[in-house]
């Protein structure tokens, strides 16, 4: 029995080991590590009235969670629902009515 070959577009026999050249490298990606932030000083002051230095992402949403803040990035708002009219079914039959009237 044979097999088509996508990589060099020929017949293999599944009988014999699949040739080399025609091998698909799979590469398995490690861990990926994100830089911590550079220490910085807050403008706003902590609970206590006084500033200090956030040097980690850990305390820096420590920081924003103890004083309630929120952290406003450059994300896009998306759209919002249109506010919807809770006009009563008897209004609405009512305004028909007063149309068919007319």
């Amino acid at each position: 029995m044979q097999r088509f070959c996508k990589i060099c577009n020929g017949w293999h026999d599944l009988d014999e080991p699949w040739p080399r050249q025609c091998s698909v490298k799979v590469s398995i990606s490690g861990l990926q590590i994100v830089k911590d932030i550079e220490p910085y000083m807050p403008v706003a002051a902590d609970t206590d009235g006084k500033i200090h230095a956030i040097g980690g992402r850990r305390q820096h949403r420590e920081f924003l969670r103890r004083n309630n803040y929120v952290e406003v990035g450059n994300e896009l708002k998306g759209p919002s629902r249109p506010e919807l009219d809770h006009t009563s079914k008897a209004d609405i039959k009512q305004a028909i009515d007063q149309v068919r009237r007319r």
